[in-house]
C-alpha cells in the first residue's frame, strides 16, 4: 500500500503522482503487488483494515490523521490492541 500527500491544491496532484510512480515501480517487480493507495491518513487506516498489506509506505505528513498516528493505528490493530489515542503519541 502507498500513502502521500502534499498539503497546497497545485501539490496535490504531484502527491497523486508520486503514488502512481510508487505504484508503478513496485508493481514492476515480480513479488510484489501493491493493493491500495490512500491520498490521507484516514484513508490509510482504512485500506490497511481492508486489504491487510505486509508493507506500507506512507507519508509522515497527510492531512486528518497524519502519517506517523495512522502507522500507529495501523500497528495497534494489527497487534490486535485497541486503536492508538492521538494525543498520547503526541505526548511522547
Amino acid at each position: 500500500m502507498v500513502a502521500s500527500h502534499q498539503r497546497h491544491r497545485r501539490l496535490r496532484l504531484k502527491g497523486a503522482l508520486v503514488r502512481r510512480g510508487f505504484t508503478m515501480v513496485l508493481d514492476c517487480q515480480d513479488d510484489i503487488e501493491v493493493v491500495a493507495e490512500a491520498g490521507d491518513g484516514q484513508e490509510a487506516i482504512e485500506a490497511a483494515r481492508t486489504y491487510r498489506p505486509d508493507v506500507i509506505l506512507m507519508d509522515i505528513r497527510m492531512p486528518g490523521i497524519d502519517g506517523l498516528t495512522a502507522a500507529s493505528t495501523i500497528i495497534a490493530e494489527a497487534d490486535g490492541a485497541p486503536s492508538a489515542d492521538p494525543d498520547h503519541l503526541r505526548r511522547r
